[in-house]
């Protein structure tokens, strides 16, 4: 199962475990689900657990893990940003500081009218929560958002984040 990270970092995803009484299976499902994308149906299958529990794992899991791990999202300096740019950007993109964009996940049907209207993305056509992410251009994350509902426009979440 590919979630993205690194041989090396397993350690990391023990520590977390024990910090943040998270299940290891409850990482990595959250892990992957970023990653991939797939269908909460998909993922219950994959993990074997049901479409409803993949749901309720991906919702308690990312709040709990973007808590743990918010102190290693962080702004680096202009020096670092350009000391690490990678070579095909700096004839063109010397000053590129970072690169913006939305992060839409599928969710499931909320059972509140109000909240399936919030979160109905047309786009995707299914409910969905988007967040605004930043990286720099060799990939480092340096910003997310908090979560905002699919029927808000990236435009609209991109100025909420400048206020």
């Amino acid at each position: 199962m590919y979630t993205g990270i690194p041989i090396n970092y397993v350690a990391f995803i023990e520590r977390l475990g024990c910090n943040s009484n998270l299940k290891k299976r409850d990482i990595y499902l959250v892990l992957f689900k970023i990653k991939q994308n797939d269908s909460f149906a998909k993922i219950g299958d994959l993990f074997g657990i049901s479409k409803g529990s993949s749901s309720r794992i991906f919702s308690q899991g990312v709040i709990t893990m973007a808590e743990y791990m918010k102190k290693l999202i962080f702004w680096p300096l202009k020096s670092s940003i350009q000391r690490n740019l990678p070579i095909p950007f700096r004839m063109l993109f010397s000053r590129v500081q970072s690169i913006v964009d939305c992060l839409e996940i599928e969710i499931q049907k909320p059972t509140s009218a109000l909240h399936q209207a919030l979160t109905w993305s047309d786009y995707k056509k299914c409910n969905t929560v988007k967040y605004l992410i930043s990286a720099t251009p060799d990939g480092f994350i340096n910003f997310i958002s908090c979560g905002y509902g699919g029927r808000v426009s990236d435009v609209v979440q991109l100025l909420f984040q400048r206020n």
